[in-house]
């Protein structure tokens, strides 16, 4: 087969590039399924065990976790507090108090869910899109993910003094 031949069948009509499937071994099946099964056990735990702590933070405790330090030692949450509480708001439905609580906390469940799903999926396929994300793209998407956090936590942080405040 020539060069160009080679070049056609990898596209599809239009000059669509064909996605390529990696075939996936025994191992990384089981790893995705189990993964997908880890989502899965995580919201069944928020949903069915866990309580929502009415302050936005701190239901991690409830699995047994120490209380945040930054919240004790200096009065203000860190980056990660509510994120619990917000998985657990979302696992039992509520979808706008999660987003309260901690906004990259629902965004975290959101993501989960999808990546259990595709877990799941390619784990039962036993194929996985290659690539999924080129290097530049997951560089961008790291940095958006920082972003993002670096927001909730700011928004975390305001929403905390204020309802210190007399």
């Amino acid at each position: 087969m020539s060069t160009d031949e080679l070049a056609q069948a990898a596209e599809l009509p239009g000059g669509t590039p064909r996605r390529r499937w990696r075939v996936l071994t025994a191992g990384q099946r089981v790893l995705a399924v189990a993964a997908a099964l880890g989502v899965v056990l995580a919201i069944v735990i928020g949903s069915q065990l866990l309580t929502p702590d009415p302050r936005g933070l701190g239901t991690h405790e409830q699995l047994g976790l120490p209380p945040c330090g930054t919240v004790r030692l200096f009065g203000i949450p860190c980056p990660f507090c509510g994120m619990t509480t917000a998985f657990v708001l979302a696992a039992q439905g509520h979808f706008a108090k999660a987003f309260v609580a901690q906004p990259a906390g629902l965004l975290l469940f959101v993501l989960g869910i999808v990546g259990a799903g595709a877990c799941g999926l390619f784990g039962a396929l036993g194929r996985w899109p290659d690539p999924i994300l080129k290097r530049e793209h997951a560089r961008w998407l790291g940095w958006l993910a920082l972003f993002v956090l670096a927001a909730a936590w700011l928004y975390k942080v305001v929403a905390h003094v204020a309802s210190a405040s007399p």
